[in-house]
């Protein structure tokens, strides 16, 4: 996933280049059709937040230059192995420098000009300003978001943008016991409750909320302004998110948070008190 925070650039995908800008999302699921390539054609820098799967046994294909990186880690036959690159049938010397890595591909050429872009625009590209504000509400906690990974088509990563008004709050304190979420402000001044307290966050600032009681988090509006902010997440269910101020447990089977809930076959919230032995109502 790619997310444009400022300036002007391009991407290849797919065999076609699109013009990017400031609040273009950009998802990059795995596959093929996803080969891609994001390009600086202008004189001034260009901005993106970039985020990915973490998968530890991993295939890339370099198309320009015929490449394979294959992703090693943890296995027992390379211990000390964590990526690798084979070309023509041959494993690349690995080394400190970038050499290999850089092996067959055009850096040296200029990037010349831009071919002519497309008479549509790849469903992958989703710009934020196109998509309609949703707002939601469940008893004190209320927002507005925007979620550009359902319209672009990702699969492994859940994104989307929240905006809340002085004095809202987005969700309940809580934590995901599977996966990990990561948050970007754009815009305002939030206040960000964590096991270690509360702080302020401006502009710019992000954090990372790792599952595990460690990552329990709550997001405000601490500001006289909307905030907006970017929220990240994996994908992966089943999932169990815990709530410390209520005691309470949410079970979701079949989609992760913000998925697909139709394809849900548990979607369950309970008290922990309200435990019962593992034989009970059994016969």
């Amino acid at each position: 996933m790619a997310l444009v925070l400022g300036g002007e650039l391009s991407v290849r995908l797919n065999g076609a280049e699109h013009a990017l800008t400031a609040g273009d999302v950009v998802a990059l699921p795995p596959g093929a059709d996803s080969v891609h390539q994001f390009l600086n054609r202008y004189d001034r820098p260009a901005h993106m937040l970039l985020a990915s799967t973490m998968i530890e046994r991993e295939l890339v294909e370099y198309s320009d230059s015929g490449k394979r990186g294959v992703g090693l880690r943890d296995l027992a036959r390379e211990p000390d192995a964590e990526w690798i690159l084979i070309k023509d049938g041959r494993v690349l010397p690995s080394g400190e420098d970038d050499g290999p890595y850089f092996e067959g591909e055009p850096v040296g050429e200029p990037l010349g000009v831009a071919p002519e872009p497309p008479a549509e625009r790849d469903r992958r590209i989703v710009g934020l300003g196109d998509l309609p504000w949703e707002p939601y509400a469940f008893g004190p906690f209320a927002g507005e978001r925007k979620r550009p990974s359902r319209m672009a088509g990702a699969r492994l990563l859940g994104y989307s943008v929240y905006r809340l008004r002085p004095g809202q709050r987005s969700w309940p304190y809580h934590f995901q016991h599977v996966n990990e979420e990561f948050f970007y402000v754009r815009s305002g001044y939030a206040r960000l409750r964590t096991e270690e307290g509360e702080r302020d966050l401006r502009p710019g600032d992000s954090f990372l909320c790792p599952p595990g009681p460690g990552g329990a988090h709550a997001v405000s509006n601490a500001g006289d302004s909307p905030l907006e902010y970017f929220a990240l997440s994996t994908m992966e269910e089943p999932e169990v998110s815990e709530y410390p101020d209520s005691g309470k447990l949410y079970v979701l089977v079949g989609a992760a948070p913000g998925g697909d809930a139709a394809a849900r076959s548990v979607d369950l919230v309970f008290r922990r008190q309200d435990a019962v032995d593992y034989e009970a109502g059994e016969r």
